[in-house]
């Protein structure tokens, strides 16, 4: 999956993913837990997440 951040919450998706570097980040679909990949470099206004399970496969 690519994801895109808005905008106005830029700066702060920013400094929260550099303070998360080694530590999963949970993706949710709804209440739904779809993924829990590990941030491995600060976010930026597009990244890719990748290692989907099945689980998010079927949400596209």
């Amino acid at each position: 999956w690519t994801i895109e951040v808005a905008d106005h919450a830029l700066s702060k998706w920013k400094a929260a993913s550099k303070e998360h570097i080694g530590l999963p980040m949970r993706i949710y679909c709804g209440d739904e837990l779809i993924s829990s990949p590990v941030v491995r470099a600060p976010l930026g206004k597009k990244f890719r997440v990748t290692g989907m399970d099945e689980g998010a496969r079927r949400i596209r």
